[in-house]
Parts: C-alpha cells; structure tokens; sequence
C-alpha cells in the first residue's frame, strides 16, 4: 500500500451523452481543481481524435493521444506528425 501522499495518476475513457454534458464534466474536472481535490487533468482524445496540446511540455501527452487514437480507430500506428505542417509520416501495422 502506497502512502496517502503519493502521486496517483488515472487514465480514464469516459462516454458523455452531448456536448453539454462534456462541458459540464470539463467544468467539474476544473472545479476539482480550485477545490485542491485534483492536481491538474488533460485530455489525450475527444472522439477518437488526438487532442494537439500546444505546451511544448505536454509533447509526451501529444505523443500518448496520437498512438491512442490510433487504437480507437482500431490501427496500430507507428508514425509521427510534422510539428509544422500537421502531416503524419509512419506506416499502419
């Protein structure tokens, strides 16, 4: 058993019936927040697209939605987007 203050991280798949209710839960996860209950949260997909974080330190959270968008889309895909065009280079295996 892990401390109480250690760090927990939770990847979670969460289907919401509307774009109201993903808003509504995206404003729950940032009240969560002020409230000091969670550290901080980012979404890696939003229907099976990779979410594109500009923050040059969420490149590994970038990296992370682009290969499992790739398993949603139910390709396993062994590839790389060109940071300034957007085009993805790799191969479907």
């Amino acid at each position: 058993m892990l401390p109480d203050n250690y760090p927990v991280s939770i990847i979670l798949k969460v289907d919401l019936p509307s774009e109201t209710a993903a808003s509504l839960f995206e404003m729950s996860l940032h009240d969560s927040i002020n409230l000091g209950r969670i550290d901080g949260f980012y979404f890696l997909t939003r229907n099976g697209i990779p979410i594109r974080h500009s923050d040059a330190h969420l490149e590994h959270e970038n990296r992370l939605g682009r290969s499992i968008s790739a398993l949603q889309r139910g390709d396993i895909l062994h590839a790389d987007i060109d940071p300034e065009t957007g085009i993805e280079y790799g191969e479907l295996t």
